[in-house]
């Protein structure tokens, strides 16, 4: 058994951030779908009648990225301290048969 004590915040965030931007860019994709179909922009917001295509891939993945980042490196941040009283956690590792 092993035991996750630490995680470093940098890359975690980093990490989280990069998966957050690629779900930004696949709901700006879905709006800009929606957008463009005239049958199912009635039926969405009129926020996202404002926003030009441009705006919706731009927007939506850099949003997506920074909240990403940021909720990362938040988790990081309380796990460190959480894990200090429960001593982190415990991860059983297999090698691989190669």
């Amino acid at each position: 058994m092993y035991r996750i004590k630490k995680l470093r915040v940098f890359p975690l965030a980093y990490t989280i951030g990069l998966i957050y931007l690629i779900i930004g860019l696949i709901l700006g994709i879905i709006l800009m779908v929606i957008k463009l179909t005239p049958a199912l922009a009635s039926l969405s917001s009129n926020d996202l009648s404002g926003l030009t295509i441009q705006q919706i891939l731009l927007l939506y993945p850099i949003a997506y990225g920074i909240g990403g980042f940021i909720i990362g490196g938040a988790i990081s941040l309380i796990y460190n301290h959480v894990a200090k009283i429960t001593g982190g956690i415990s991860v059983q590792l297999k090698k691989d048969k190669k």
